[in-house]
């Protein structure tokens, strides 16, 4: 189950409550039955939808979140982020994956889902080809006649205060929006979640969507696979 930090300067962590998330729910429904979105699934059109948003350069971030989330001028002098308001969440990203799925789910996030009308800020890094990667994923999935939708997106973009607190290691890809992390559901659609669903996304990624190109994380003991396009081979299978 996904966590969310409490305040981003603490190390308290709660679950999320079926509360929480049925609101998140029926908001997201709301917003579809109203706009009408469709999934995402042409690279044109992930360019379109982040083209929806404000960018803002690292020199401009509002300043007491760019203290918090521990972001250092020599890491991220050159950086880009999105801005994300409100509703915009809920766009889809990438097929019927949304915004919302590759954010931080901190204090600011909370506090936008719970008062969406009041159009409250959030900060995106995000590189655009892990978009573009996950996108060349479903489609080499569907090919095959598995489901391209059968994964939870765990974690996208993190901090480096936030990837602290939940553990991530030091300098990983997620605090730079180039890496994500999914948990793979019923891939060959046979009624259940096992290994089997892992090696056919594993395969896919080795072989075909991220090869020598990135990085693939297998995590052996779970049904989580992390992949990033940090632009060079390197594989694992736990996180050190």
């Amino acid at each position: 189950m996904k966590k969310r930090i409490l305040l981003l300067s603490l190390a308290v962590i709660v679950p999320i409550t079926a509360l929480f998330l049925s609101i998140e729910s029926k908001k997201e429904y709301l917003y579809d039955k109203k706009t009408k979105q469709k999934p995402v699934y042409t690279y044109t059109d992930i360019d379109k939808v982040l083209s929806t948003f404000p960018v803002v350069s690292y020199q401009n971030l509002d300043l007491k979140y760019r203290q918090e989330a521990g972001l250092e001028s020599s890491q991220y002098q050159y950086a880009t982020f999105y801005v994300i308001r409100g509703e915009d969440i809920f766009k889809y990203l990438v097929g019927k994956f949304r915004v919302l799925d590759f954010l931080p789910k901190d204090t600011y996030y909370d506090k936008n889902i719970q008062n969406i009308k009041a159009n409250h800020t959030l900060y995106l890094l995000l590189d655009k080809k892990v978009l573009y990667k996950f996108l060349e994923l479903m489609m080499a999935l569907e090919k095959k006649g598995y489901d391209k939708n059968a994964f939870v997106v765990n974690d996208g973009y993190r901090y480096p205060a936030y990837n602290k607190h939940t553990g991530g290691a030091v300098g990983s890809l997620h605090t730079y929006g180039m890496a994500v992390d999914v948990e793979v559901l019923d891939i060959d659609k046979n009624g259940v979640a096992n290994k089997e669903d892992k090696k056919i996304v594993l395969d896919l990624l080795e072989n075909h969507i991220i090869a020598n190109t990135g990085g693939v994380g297998r995590y052996p003991w779970s049904q989580t696979v992390h992949f990033d396009v940090r632009g060079w081979y390197a594989r694992w299978d736990k996180q050190h």
